[in-house]
């Protein structure tokens, strides 16, 4: 079923709170995250302005998906974006804000053919090295266990990397090289509610006993029946519950214009399930792009200039959750 209008306005009726409690906002900073920052147009200015936007929705967390070729590579260009990473991280946390980080593996990794071995040796490596450095608040050590396939040679993702009980193992492994790293850190695993891989994977984790949270990425309505059902049935393993990615749909579609106004309802519609049906601690909206802009220009000072100057209904809707002014 698609999320329309009628049907935000149906699940904010069925599931409004009489009193809200205390949560978490966070965004992702696009532009910063996954192979991006490689683009030419999105320049450090262009990343600075969609982080003051974000900021300006009153959001208490942001999220970074760190590409590590910046790590991988010796080049000009691989230590600029390590200074940017540096000084986001810094500029983030000097705010008072939270630093959250989502392991997006490596652009690189898909060109390698890598072996799960050596696959999981390098992740545990990973986020050994950027909780070290960065000393989050929250660590996504696994971003949709499914996502990584591409990564991994073809051969050991049809065999050995389709084993949940590898996936519990390098769960557990992930989380003690944060810890021992940054013994702060709140460590996390996400899945994507449309693969049946990655909720067996969740599930089988929720006994890790060091694993603070548990986040579901939920993009249509199909998304909230099968979060509900997952955690009727499996419980939260004494687990916090993360909204850790979010939108009212998924794909090329979420950049019509034409959906500005349901965006506006379905934000509403997602923090008030949050708030009643899952009681959860954290929502991130991921396409926060859209809280400026539908239109995706290439040219940084037309970003600039729209990160500075443009809103669309969704960053209002956004910005009076976060504040506490929503009915």
């Amino acid at each position: 079923m698609t999320i329309t209008e009628d049907w935000c306005n149906q699940k904010i009726a069925e599931w409004a709170p009489a009193s809200t409690r205390p949560m978490d906002f966070c965004a992702v900073l696009l532009r910063a995250s996954y192979d991006n920052p490689r683009q030419g147009y999105n320049t450090p200015d262009v990343i600075k302005a969609e982080l003051d936007m974000l900021l300006s929705t009153g959001i208490g967390s942001v999220r970074v998906d760190i590409n590590y070729d910046w790590w991988l590579q010796s080049s000009i260009a691989a230590s600029k974006g390590l200074l940017l990473l540096n000084k986001l991280a810094s500029t983030i946390t000097n705010l008072g804000k939270r630093f959250v980080i989502a392991d997006a593996g490596a652009e690189s990794y898909r060109n390698k053919n890598l072996s799960w071995s050596s696959f999981k040796t390098e992740w545990v490596k990973r986020v050994r090295t950027l909780a070290a450095l960065y000393k989050p608040s929250h660590y996504i050590v696994i971003k949709e266990p499914a996502w990584y396939f591409p990564m991994i040679s073809i051969w050991n993702r049809y065999t050995s990397a389709r084993n949940v009980s590898d996936w519990v193992q390098l769960c557990r492994e992930l989380v003690a090289a944060v810890k021992s790293a940054s013994p702060a850190t709140k460590c996390g695993i996400a899945a994507n509610n449309g693969s049946p891989f990655d909720m067996k994977v969740i599930q089988a984790c929720l006994g890790i006993t060091n694993l603070d949270f548990i986040g579901f990425d939920m993009y249509g309505s199909e998304s909230y029946y099968s979060t509900m059902q997952f955690l009727n049935r499996y419980g939260t393993g004494g687990k916090d519950v993360w909204t850790a990615e979010c939108w009212s749909i998924d794909g090329p579609s979420v950049f019509d214009p034409s959906r500005a106004d349901l965006d506006a309802l379905w934000i509403r519609a997602h923090y008030y399930f949050c708030q009643t049906q899952i009681l959860a601690v954290e929502m991130s909206p991921f396409y926060s792009d859209c809280f400026s802009m539908y239109s995706q220009p290439a040219d940084p000072q037309t970003l600039i200039f729209r990160y500075n100057t443009t809103r669309e209904p969704v960053y209002g809707a956004y910005k009076s959750i976060t504040t506490g002014s929503v009915p």
